[in-house]
């Protein structure tokens, strides 16, 4: 598969999905249609699919399983949040 040209960096700590708009942006497209035009679902981005990751980062030319290690994965009826960055104040009981 080519390579996109531009691309970016991927930010320190980045989710895919923000990432991903970024790149959309970057290329005068909305995230959905970017993901779109390469036969990509960008909830499959969202929901940090291996395959829609893989794809992405092939195109971007990141390093294979960049885009992974921030990603929130479904898991079922729920999601799966990677919590190395997070604060425990932005969490509250109900």
């Amino acid at each position: 598969m080519g390579g996109l040209y531009p691309t970016l960096a991927l930010a320190p700590g980045e989710a895919p999905e923000g990432y991903v708009s970024r790149l959309a942006h970057l290329h005068k497209r909305e995230a959905r249609h970017f993901c779109s035009d390469f036969n990509l679902s960008f909830q499959a981005v969202i929901d940090g699919q291996p395959a829609a990751l893989a794809k992405i980062e092939s195109l971007a030319g990141l390093e294979r399983g960049a885009l992974g290690a921030h990603a929130i994965r479904r898991l079922g009826d729920g999601r799966a949040i990677p919590l190395s960055n997070m604060d425990t104040k932005a969490f509250r009981r109900f």
